[in-house]
């Protein structure tokens, strides 16, 4: 998986739609077992992930450094490969998406 969002149940999600609407990359929903979710993160095959529930403060311990914006929450949303520096990005994201395409 190049980018995508991991989680427990992703049957509702709509970011695969909404990724892939740019027309830009593939982006991959993949639900993972808690028993999976460590080796997952420390396999690093992925150039950026978005994280939801139930895995947004599990995923925490396992990263290697925590941007402050989400250490300050207490919450994961955004763990790029490039920098592994986990943030929440939610907004900035979508706020980048909107004003540039």
């Amino acid at each position: 998986m190049r980018y995508g969002l991991i989680g427990e149940k992703l049957g509702h999600s709509w970011s695969k739609v909404i990724h892939e609407s740019f027309g830009i990359y593939t982006y991959e929903l993949k639900e993972l077992a808690p028993a999976e979710l460590a080796g997952f993160l420390s396999a690093r095959e992925f150039a950026g992930i978005n994280v939801t529930i139930p895995y947004k403060k599990t995923v925490m311990p396992m990263l290697d450094e925590i941007a402050e914006d989400a250490a300050s929450v207490g919450a994961v949303n955004t763990v790029p490969h490039s920098r592994w520096l986990p943030a929440r990005r939610t907004r900035l994201a979508l706020g980048q998406a909107v004003c540039c395409c």
